[in-house]
Formats: C-alpha cells, sequence, structure tokens
C-alpha cells in the first residue's frame, strides 16, 4: 500500500507505505511485536486509486497526528491505492489491521490484571474504530450502535497445534513452563492467518523449529477433550514435518513458555500430559501412520 497526500491544487507528493507502517508498528511495538511484524511485511503494488473525503483525512490526523498538523489536516486529502488484482484493496487492509488491534484490545482487556494494562487496550480499541471508520468512509461515531459487538470478547477461541512428527516416528513435545506439563507446541491464532500458518508459527516460536502442515488431523472442542480452559477453544491440530536444512532458531523467540522440549515415541509418551493432549497425539499418531479422515466432534457436550 503507498500512501499518497495531495494538496488539492498542487500535483501530488507521495508518502511512501514504511512511513506509514512505521508509524503504526512503532506505536505499538512495545505491546504486540506480531502486529508490528504483520504492519512491516505487508505491501503491495500501488495501482487503482481510492479516495477518502477531506472529513475522514482530518479525522484521523487529529486524532493520530502522524506526518502534518491539525491546520494541513484540512488542506490534504488521502488517496489510499489498491491491489492490481483486487483480491485485497486498501479499505480492506484497513479492516483487517483494525480487525486485529480489535481483537488484540479486546483479548488484553479481559485478562488484564492492572490500570495501566487497562487504559493501554482501551487506547488500542480508538485508533482500532478511527481504522475502520477510513476504511468505510464513516464517522467514528456511526460504529456507535456496534460497540457490543466489536468489543465483546468473542467465544470459542481458535488455537492451532503443531504435531511434529519426524521419520523415527517420534513426536516433539514441549513442556509447559504454566504447568510443567508435555503438550503439543501450539497456541492461538492471530487475525489474518490460516489454521496451518498459525500451528506453524507457534512451533517456531515455542521450539525454534521450523516445520510444514502435512494433513489435517482434526478439530477438537476443547469440551469434550478434556482440555482445562474457562473459555471454550477450538483445537485445530496439524500433523508436520521438520523443514529440511533450516537450523533451529537458539533461542526460541518465546523460550520463555517452555521448560523443555523432547522427541517421544509412540508408545513411550510421558505420563505427565497436559489435559486435552492425551486425546489429541494418538490422533496424530492415526493420521501419520497413513489414516487420512481428519476428527472432527459429530456430537456437542
Amino acid at each position: 500500500m503507498t500512501l499518497f497526500l495531495s494538496k488539492i491544487t498542487s500535483p501530488y507528493q507521495a508518502l511512501g507505505q514504511p512511513d506509514i507502517v512505521a508509524y503504526l508498528a512503532s506505536t505499538f511495538a512495545a505491546s504486540d511485536n506480531n502486529l508490528s511484524r504483520f504492519l512491516r511485511e505487508n505491501t503491495s503494488k500501488p495501482h487503482k486509486q481510492l479516495c477518502y473525503n477531506k472529513s475522514s483525512t482530518k479525522r484521523i490526523l487529529r486524532g493520530h497526528g502522524a506526518f502534518f498538523s491539525q491546520q494541513k489536516a484540512a488542506t490534504w486529502r488521502i488517496i489510499l491505492t489498491t491491489t492490481s488484482n483486487g483480491t485485497q484493496n486498501t479499505a480492506q487492509k484497513l479492516s483487517l489491521w483494525a480487525d486485529i488491534l480489535l481483537t488484540r484490545a479486546n483479548n488484553g482487556l479481559h485478562f488484564a490484571s492492572n490500570i495501566y494494562d487497562q487504559e493501554h487496550y482501551h487506547k488500542v480499541r480508538e485508533v482500532a474504530l478511527e481504522l475502520l471508520a477510513l476504511a468505510s468512509a464513516k464517522s467514528v461515531e456511526d460504529f456507535e450502535p456496534l460497540h457490543a459487538d466489536l468489543f465483546a470478547h468473542r467465544a470459542p477461541i481458535p488455537v492451532s497445534d503443531a504435531a511434529i512428527i519426524d521419520e523415527q516416528g517420534r513426536i516433539l513435545l514441549i513442556r509447559r513452563a504454566d504447568n510443567l506439563r508435555w503438550a503439543i507446541p501450539g497456541g492461538g491464532l492471530d487475525v489474518g492467518e490460516t489454521p496451518a500458518q498459525g500451528a506453524v508459527r507457534e512451533a517456531l516460536e515455542e521450539t525454534g523449529l521450523a516445520c510444514e502442515p502435512v494433513a489435517l488431523v482434526g478439530v477438537h472442542d476443547s469440551r469434550l477433550c478434556g482440555t482445562v480452559s474457562n473459555a471454550q477453544l477450538y483445537h485445530f491440530l496439524f500433523l508436520c514435518r521438520l523443514k529440511p536444512g533450516v537450523e533451529r532458531v537458539d533461542p526460541p523467540s518465546h523460550s520463555n513458555e517452555i521448560k523443555e522440549m523432547g522427541w517421544f515415541a509412540e508408545d513411550v509418551l510421558p505420563d505427565d500430559l497436559d489435559p486435552g493432549h492425551a486425546a489429541r497425539i494418538p490422533e496424530a499418531f492415526r493420521v501419520w501412520h497413513g489414516d487420512s479422515q481428519a476428527y472432527f466432534d459429530a456430537h456437542g457436550s
């Protein structure tokens, strides 16, 4: 995406994507490295132009004056470009960024334990609403009736696990730092990624090992597989294999989440497995042995 700032009576001047992305990324870098990385990496070639009205421009620059003063905002307009193939235009990208911020803020407020974190996440919400308004050429006030839905902590929560099994038939498990039990690498999905991408990312963050998905083992409801959680979770479990020729990242970026990791044969699994994983590990081996049928819960609790 390229952001063009054009004075009404003068030729176009271009302010490149790195500038706007750098501003957004630096704003949230302290609290969310994943978001910062997403903003840095998401680029597209400028083609078609999508114009936003002057009031939208003034509102954004007045509330979050990254580049121009409030006075200049009255005489500048923003022209945002879309992708050439039309698969994701600028409005869609802005909406996705807003969705990322809203999800982070809602989850953060759900678990925040002090007033300082709560204030931070409320500010993130404000920025997300500004992005939604810009994407739709509406005012922030237009979203007031939707606050209950936008700010809800949604459940079920999607999570993805990577069952990495090597050529010797051993599965990679991690010992979690929070309860000291063995588990399959995995965790919550980020907005904008597929379940398979989430499983691969979580495995890399926790173990430092790069893997690739081979097959969907199944989708498990946390209430039906023994997972201990106050919220309902949907577990996406993928059979994965290590990427050949890729060295392990040491230490992993999220090494604080695990105590150790190890490879275990199917018949010598540790006794102290994390609740919920004991039921899903056999499913991973089932698919590894050649049964391609993905598991799903046909009936509720």
